[in-house]
């Protein structure tokens, strides 16, 4: 019976000792051990391409799905340079023949107003140079102001954007004008709320996309307003009603709030005060407008200067939508 019991005792130390082993020494034994696994990089993930906007960018949204701790990787692009097939608006009933190419002209013009160093001198240039001259110079080098001020990406789709405006200048009044502009930019409506109207039985995703169009709109319409007042200040100098230096100093302003406009982005009340901004300076500049100095209707174009405000009155309005 003795020797029964020795043997199991035997028998159950032997079967203990591994067990012992793996945990001897206070925890620190050589039993198996899992290796951790090392991460490389972060995990992104990317919706979508959105809509070329009319800006000449388009914007996707990225999330970040695995971060790993030990890498910093930077996050993906979530926006890039696009072009904008743009539709030609309808063309006025009887609009002003083209002028008839003229490239040899253009080959052999020099520029005398494209490498003027500041926007007010080559502003200043172009508007002391007869028709002619500056039509050869356009033909030449086409870059409007807002357009130079791009990011080269941008540039053309900007300038396609500038030439489908071309025909709403043949169009009279400020009303056709504003048609056309909106047949260009693709607007159903000049109110923001109906525009988003036709965002809102989509899916997440592509309302957002359609809510940032929608918005890029009414902010490309605001900057047609700011180039229809300046095109304005120009046939004013043509019709001698105020001066050259009157007529500079405005274009240059409203050249330079489109580019401030540019750069507010979705800071809205920015954008805001600009479009006050702007509506002031065109009232300080319609009382340097002697309306009655050529023949014509002065009653006409005091009516014209009241439809302008009106107008950016309705910018203001629609930007207040946007806050």
């Amino acid at each position: 019976m003795k020797h029964f019991i020795f043997s199991a005792f035997v028998f159950a130390l032997f079967i203990a000792a591994p067990v012992f082993a793996a945990g001897g020494g206070g925890g620190g034994g050589s039993g198996t051990v899992s290796t951790p696994i090392i991460c490389t990089k972060d995990t992104w993930t990317c919706g979508e391409w959105g809509p070329c906007l009319l800006s000449g960018v388009r914007q996707r949204a990225c999330m970040l799905a695995d971060d790993c701790p030990s890498v910093v990787a930077p996050k993906p692009e979530t926006t890039e340079a696009c072009i904008l097939p743009m539709t030609a608006p309808t063309p006025a009933p009887a609009p002003k023949p083209a002028p008839a190419p003229v490239p040899a002209a253009a080959a052999q013009w020099k520029l005398k107003c494209f490498h003027l160093k500041t926007l007010r001198a080559r502003i200043d240039c172009r508007l002391a140079l007869p028709h002619d001259q500056l039509e050869k110079e356009i033909a030449a080098k086409y870059l409007p102001e807002e357009c130079r001020s791009k990011p080269v990406k941008q540039q053309a789709a900007c300038v396609q954007l500038y030439k489908n405006f071309g025909p709403c200048w043949d169009r009279e009044g400020v009303s056709p004008r504003m048609e056309c502009a909106r047949e260009v930019i693709g607007m159903s409506s000049e109110n923001i709320v109906d525009l988003y109207r036709e965002c809102k039985d989509l899916k997440s995703k592509e309302k957002t996309a359609c809510l940032a169009t929608q918005r890029e709109k009414l902010f490309v319409y605001a900057k047609f307003k700011f180039y229809d007042l300046s095109e304005y200040a120009e046939e004013y100098l043509e019709d001698g009603i105020v001066t050259r230096k009157a007529a500079v100093d405005f274009v240059t302003q409203m050249e330079t709030k489109k580019q401030q406009f540019n750069k507010a982005g979705n800071n809205f009340a920015r954008r805001l005060a600009i479009a006050k901004e702007v509506r002031a300076t065109w009232g300080a500049f319609m009382k340097k407008v002697n309306l009655g100095a050529v023949a014509g209707d002065p009653v006409a174009r005091a009516e014209l200067y009241q439809a302008m405000d009106v107008e950016m009155g309705q910018t203001l309005a629609q930007l207040l939508d946007l806050k």
